[in-house]
């Protein structure tokens, strides 16, 4: 599995609603997903695509001069994990 593969299916993702959907549904698997729409992902290289993209978020939230603190505290909740904010 290469990077290439995720760059492909975030690519689709971004033009494709119902694929959206079926994504952000409850419980929904996004390795399967991919792979029934044929893109070999595998968890370590998503894994790896979402640190990455969780540490752009964290260096954008605290270098931004239009993120406020309340927005920053709820970011920083998530990025510890606490999804119930």
């Amino acid at each position: 599995m290469s990077d290439s593969a995720l760059k492909s299916f975030l690519a689709k993702i971004k033009g494709n609603e119902s694929l959206q959907r079926q994504l952000l549904a409850t419980g929904s698997d996004p390795i399967a997903i991919a792979r029934s729409n044929g893109f070999d992902i595998d968890q370590a290289t998503l894994g790896r695509w979402l640190v990455r993209s969780i540490v752009a978020v964290q260096l954008f939230a605290k270098t931004h001069p239009n993120v406020d603190k309340k927005l920053l505290a709820d970011l920083s909740k998530i990025f510890d994990g606490d999804f119930g904010i």
